[in-house]
Parts: C-alpha cells; structure tokens; sequence
C-alpha cells in the first residue's frame, strides 16, 4: 500500500521516534537498560561483492553477558565461523584466531548504533529520500546523510551515505523495539537488526 506525501511523513515520525532509545549507546551493556529483558543483534557488513560478514549476537539478561557467532562468507561459501564474546570493554574476543585477512575486521568493529545519534531532531536535519509501507507491513523511510564520524570509520572518502531505517507492523505486535538501520555507499552495506527479546 502506497503512502500519500503527508502520510510518508506521520509514518516516519510515528514509527521511527524509538530509534533514539539506542542510537546512540556507545557501550553496548547499556543496551540492557533498554532491554532488561535481553535482546538480539544481527549485523551483516558486506564490503566487496565477494565478502560477507554475519554477526548474531544474545543479550543474555540473566547472565549480563553478550555473545554469539561470526560467520564469514566469500561468493557464498562458508570460509570462517568462529564464537564471539562482547567484553564489557566493547571488545569483540573470538574464541579461535581468525584469518589475517579476516581479523582486522574484527579489531575494527563498531556497531551502527555506536556510530549514529538517530535523535528525532537529528533525523530531521537528513535530507529524507522516499517513505512507504508495502502490503507485507514493511515500513521504511531513506535519508541522504553526510557525517564525518561515520565516513570516517567506513573510509568511504567523502561519499554521500543513504541510511534506511525500517520496521514491520507484525513485529511491532510482538516486540516493543524491532528496528533494521541499514548504511549504503558505493556498492557496499551495513545492515544492523536489533529487537528485544521479551514479550508485549
């Protein structure tokens, strides 16, 4: 179902107002202040056509513990899987050495929510490309974003970034917070999915 101009933009401003309860958390154990209840992450980074990072991570709320699995993919085969640990640090600790190749990536690793202040009122000053809500119940809303922290972390040299957030009226059934953000720039992407695991 497509969405007139005026309703594109109650949508958004409705739908996507709870961003800011974890854009930004720049520890990632803040998150169980949120979520007291536990939740899930999934970050996917594709950085080449070849090359796909998935990340799944727990919020174990009875444990105050964030961990999961790293699987690497090259021209979709399995090359690397390996257990993930979130120090309370931030670090992210593997329990077997990666590749070389591979390892830098983890060294490096920022979650999105750590990088992005999705405030209402920062949402507001990106210049906002398209909103619609489509017959599945996805609802999403494109920005054109220039951030010079982000850029600098995703060595994008300088490029316009198109930022999506998105969610689901099923979901929102289910779970007081389920909110994909979604980075894009020259043929490369970001996608971070974060919902609470307790019920409605």
């Amino acid at each position: 179902m497509m969405l007139g101009l005026s309703g594109c933009r109650y949508l958004g401003e409705r739908k996507f107002s709870d961003l800011e309860k974890v854009y930004p958390t720049r520890n990632a154990y803040d998150l169980f202040k949120v979520f007291p209840k536990g939740f899930h992450i999934l970050n996917t980074q594709e950085f080449d056509e070849k090359t796909i990072y998935y990340l799944s991570l727990d919020g174990n709320a009875s444990a105050q513990s964030i961990s999961g699995e790293l699987e690497i993919t090259e021209d979709n085969q399995k090359v690397e899987e390996v257990e993930i640990e979130v120090k309370k640090t931030g670090e992210l600790v593997a329990n077997k050495p990666l590749s070389e190749k591979y390892q830098d990536f983890l060294d490096k690793f920022q979650f999105l929510f750590q990088l992005f202040d999705l405030k209402q009122n920062q949402l507001g000053s990106f210049r906002s490309n398209d909103t619609w809500d489509n017959a599945n119940g996805d609802y999403i809303r494109f920005y054109k974003i220039n951030d010079v922290k982000v850029a600098n972390y995703l060595e994008t040299g300088g490029q316009e970034l198109s930022l999506g957030v998105q969610g689901n009226t099923s979901d929102d059934k289910e779970h007081d917070y389920s909110r994909i953000v979604d980075i894009g720039w020259n043929n490369k992407n970001i996608r971070e999915f974060i919902f609470d695991k307790g019920e409605k």
